[in-house]
């Protein structure tokens, strides 16, 4: 492919990773429904051009809850609003089947947060320059600050390219396979199922559940090739 489609594909890889990470670090509200309809097309078009079931249930799911929002009132707005704001309080905080969102709980020994694995976390975004708001008060092994990181390295491959940077575009990418390797992928998944049966008959969260565990397995084949030595993925 060349560099224009390389760059493509990064630049939308790293909007669904923001969005993901949106999804996940606080509760919807008006700014994050915007952003949500805006980006209902793009959802749309990779959800339907795959065959992951996992992706396409989870772009289906989201799409209904898109379509219903559209059609609401201002004050029907505003109590939806309130109620997936209670949603995400009780799946995520204080529920009696609140689903963990760090990766020390799922991968220690201890299932606690602080862990090792969040130390192994840190090292990866010193090494790489990425910064943690201080804003934002979860551990720094939490998934909206993982993603946040994916997509904060797909910002950079695109930069790469607009600098002709060959061994920088190698660089972040091999950066990122490494970390969907040694992180996403060993917790994710366990995550995703968690929240589908937490979520019960929440549609919205089951629908990013699926979205989620689709999205990682389409990504994860796409950054496996675009790493592969022999493969010249982009023409600088």
């Amino acid at each position: 492919m060349d560099s224009k489609e390389f760059k493509d594909i990064n630049s939308g890889r790293e909007v669904f990773y923001n969005f993901l990470s949106r999804s996940f670090k606080t509760e919807v509200n008006e700014e994050y429904l915007e952003m949500l309809f805006s980006l209902m097309p793009y959802i749309d078009n990779i959800t339907a051009q795959s065959d992951i079931e996992q992706l396409k249930k989870g772009g289906e799911l989201l799409k209904e809850c898109v379509e219903n929002l559209r059609h609401l009132t201002v004050n029907e707005k505003q109590e939806v609003l309130l109620d997936l704001a209670r949603d995400f309080t009780y799946i995520f905080i204080v529920g009696t089947k609140f689903v963990p969102t760090s990766e020390s709980v799922y991968l220690s020994p201890e299932h606690l947060v602080k862990q090792e694995p969040r130390d192994m976390v840190m090292k990866v975004y010193r090494e790489t320059g990425f910064s943690v708001s201080k804003n934002f008060n979860e551990p720094e092994d939490h998934i909206a600050l993982e993603f946040e990181f994916i997509a904060n390295l797909s910002r950079l491959v695109c930069r790469a390219v607009d600098d002709n940077d060959k061994d920088k575009v190698s660089e972040y990418l091999k950066c990122q396979k490494n970390f969907i390797e040694e992180h996403l992928n060993k917790w994710i998944p366990q995550f995703c199922s968690f929240l589908m049966r937490s979520a019960e008959d929440r549609v919205f969260y089951k629908a990013l559940a699926y979205l989620t565990e689709g999205f990682l397995i389409v990504d994860y084949e796409f950054i496996k090739e675009a790493t592969r030595p022999q493969n010249l993925w982009v023409d600088l």
